[in-house]
């Protein structure tokens, strides 16, 4: 009996061991990975005789794009033809039908009166989409969205959305990267 009682605790406290072996190897294997970093100089990444350059790392978008959310755009007329004077209204569910909805509601039009003038995805400067308020903190990355512009009795109005948010009337807007506001 005292045999048995004796073998069970060995094979308890060789568990216990290799319970600690494992947790004292993983905050090794974490500390290493925190360890200094060699800079990079402004010709190029850092090299070490006995590793090599440097990983570089490259900055990947946070949000993307659903296919459902991407912008339609209508046919372009071709080359010396006036454009059309009605235009088709936007699919059901896209930002500019989500923008066209909002617009109607605000100005108290019928959508038919509202026309899609660019219904674009572009790339937010921050987490402003285009349109920052005074006071206010953003996030500093860049923010994959869209800009959707329509025009009602020769005024223009201009809908940013992206990321999550849904598309929201903008009324001092500023330009997406490498684009224009309208």
């Amino acid at each position: 009996m005292t045999l048995v009682v004796r073998r069970r605790a060995a094979r308890r406290s060789g568990a216990r061991y290799r319970a600690v072996g494992a947790a004292g190897l993983l905050v090794a294997v974490a500390l290493v990975g925190c360890g200094p970093q060699a800079p990079s100089s402004p010709s190029g990444p850092a090299t070490d005789a006995t590793t090599g350059p440097a990983p570089t790392t490259s900055l990947e978008p946070l949000v993307t794009i659903e296919p459902s959310q991407e912008p339609t755009r209508p046919a372009e007329p071709p080359a010396g033809t006036a454009p059309p004077t009605g235009t088709t209204p936007p699919a059901a569910g896209t930002p500019a039908a989500v923008a066209v909805a909002d617009l109607a509601a605000r100005l108290d039009v019928a959508p038919e009166q509202i026309t899609v003038v660019r219904a674009d995805a572009v790339t937010w400067r921050d987490g402003s989409m285009g349109c920052p308020r005074p006071g206010m903190s953003y996030t500093q990355a860049l923010v994959e969205g869209t800009l959707v512009v329509l025009e009602v009795d020769g005024r223009r109005y201009e809908y940013h959305s992206g990321g999550r948010r849904a598309p929201f009337l903008c009324e001092s807007p500023e330009a997406p990267v490498g684009g224009d506001v309208s």
